[in-house]
């Protein structure tokens, strides 16, 4: 469903139904503007920042990472033929004020509070996935509730993401692609593959996708979905970015993602024998 921030009543009922909501002309004109700007140099800073440092090849050379823990980055993702490019900064809110302030914009935080059917909530992470022109690639089938559960357990299903586009997305630049209807629970993953992060991942082989359709959303848009919403995105085949960054948020007076000692939880796969 796409509604505008005007008529949020209406909101429940397609998360309920379809497992996702849009939400068109959350900003616009100069808040747009700026919005952009701070992404930008706080990506800036941030890459600027991770200049010699190592990176740690995976997926069989297809992406890096590098950590810049002083600026509160536990994950800078490099892409393309040389692993130059910044494909995902999670987290990048702590970096720019103007970014931090999303936390308490109302706009965004009655979404997650109808969301979660909570009276407050507070942020746990969040996300900036760059898709560089020509050059930003697909991310693979998958619910986020398996990578929280090896972290924070049953509370990884009292989560919401509000993505927060910041170009027009489209199918053409890889806008995402999801699933209505798996909404309601965890779904099959990738578990016999030989890379831990791949065995996160939703195993489409043994799920129907048939339903699959992309949403597209213009910039200032945002699309809110829960953590077992099954999704994935193609590669950017345009001459212009399709830039998003994805809010989470989760009731009041838990800590954030970046408080836990995540990727140790994340490389021994705790607790998801309990998941399928």
């Amino acid at each position: 469903m796409t509604s505008t921030a005007g008529s949020l009543a209406l909101g429940r009922e397609s998360l309920v139904r379809d497992g996702y909501l849009v939400t068109e002309g959350v900003f616009a004109g100069a808040a747009l503007a700026e919005l952009r700007e701070a992404v930008e140099a706080a990506c800036g800073r941030i890459v600027a920042a991770a200049e010699g440092r190592h990176k740690e090849v995976v997926f069989g050379g297809g992406v890096a990472f590098t950590a810049i823990p002083e600026l509160g980055v536990r994950n800078l993702v490099w892409e393309g033929e040389q692993l130059d490019v910044p494909k995902v900064v999670e987290p990048m809110t702590q970096v720019d004020p103007r970014l931090e302030q999303l936390w308490t914009n109302p706009v965004l935080t009655a979404h997650a509070r109808l969301a979660l059917e909570v009276d407050d909530v507070a942020p746990f992470t969040d996300k900036f996935n760059a898709k560089r022109a020509r050059a930003g690639g697909e991310f693979l089938w998958h619910q986020d509730h398996p990578f929280w559960y090896s972290i924070i357990r049953h509370q990884a299903a009292e989560t919401v993401t509000l993505a927060v586009f910041l170009d027009d997305a489209t199918a053409a630049n890889g806008a995402l692609v999801v699933v209505p209807g798996t909404q309601a629970g965890p779904l099959p993953r990738l578990t016999r593959a030989d890379d831990v992060m791949r065995r996160y991942h939703a195993d489409d082989a043994r799920i129907d996708t048939a339903a699959a359709i992309v949403v597209e959303v213009r910039a200032g848009g945002v699309l809110t979905f829960g953590p077992f919403l099954l999704h994935r995105s193609g590669p950017n085949e345009t001459g212009g970015d399709r830039r998003v960054l994805l809010l989470t948020f989760q009731p009041a007076g838990r800590p954030r993602l970046a408080d836990h000692d995540y990727e140790s939880a994340l490389l021994a796969e705790r607790w998801l024998d309990e998941l399928p």
